[in-house]
């Protein structure tokens, strides 16, 4: 976090961290990179039009938390294709983003994937 915040201060970098630990599968995972994505520095409206625009498979529905009272992402997402499909999109809305800031991810508990249902999404994100 400490890097984090030194990158911030530096103005050159953008940020993402993800404690997964509490996810179970795919789709959790997806919920909370769309969740870190819409909080990245942008108006509500850019934040929207681009969701809508960047997502062929799903929709997202954005709500706000009633406790922290932060935006949040969520995607009602079918099957397995569906969520593999969504999770490329994000990768591609992170590098169209990359193209104007460099992004940093930081994913904690990573073995968590590990105990996913879905197969090879450890390969997926390397990739």
């Amino acid at each position: 976090m400490h890097t984090f915040e030194e990158l911030k201060k530096k103005n050159r970098f953008a940020t993402i961290y993800l404690d997964i630990y509490s996810t179970e599968n795919l789709k959790g995972l997806i919920n909370q990179l769309g969740t870190s994505l819409f909080r990245m520095k942008k108006t509500f409206g850019e934040k929207m039009e681009e969701f809508l625009h960047s997502f062929r498979y799903v929709r997202p529905i954005v709500s706000i938390d009633q406790l922290t009272g932060f935006p949040s992402v969520s995607f009602m997402i079918a099957d397995e294709k569906e969520a593999r499909n969504t999770l490329e999109e994000l990768f591609d809305l992170l590098r169209e983003r990359a193209k104007k800031i460099p992004i940093v991810i930081a994913i904690d508990e990573f073995q968590q994937i590990g105990n996913y249902p879905e197969k090879n999404i450890e390969a997926m994100i390397r990739g």
